[in-house]
């Protein structure tokens, strides 16, 4: 249970943005700012290795260019050892859910983003 309380003022704009952007992810304004204080700063990560990527959209294209290019070679592996294609794309669905339940226990979470649309029905 969470019983100490800080304050800061924000202007009316600011306000409504986070609001905005806490409500996108499915948060409330508290849990949001908890999170970018607690989860997201680097000044209060742990004293281990961490990780920077100079440009973080740079760094999102290498790592799904990268990620392609392995489904393509073992496709093409697994085609040439004579596996059909039915085979294979059972094989892709089972690595795709081995994938999401790794995911889940190393705490990442899909967040269900709401559009305007959304919100007004």
């Amino acid at each position: 249970m969470r019983v100490k309380r800080i304050e800061f003022r924000l202007d009316k704009l600011e306000q409504k943005t986070l609001k905005s952007v806490s409500q996108k992810y499915g948060l409330s304004l508290s849990d949001y700012i908890r999170r970018k204080i607690f989860n997201e700063n680097e000044d209060l990560a742990e004293q281990g290795i961490q990780y920077v990527a100079p440009a973080t959209d740079k760094h999102r294209l290498l790592n799904t260019s990268i990620c392609y290019k392995l489904v393509y070679l073992v496709k093409k592996v697994l085609a040439k050892q004579g596996h059909q294609q039915e085979e294979i794309l059972k094989l892709e669905h089972q690595a795709l859910e081995y994938a999401r339940t790794q995911r889940e226990q190393h705490g990442y979470k899909v967040l269900m983003v709401q559009t305007e649309a959304n919100v007004d029905e």
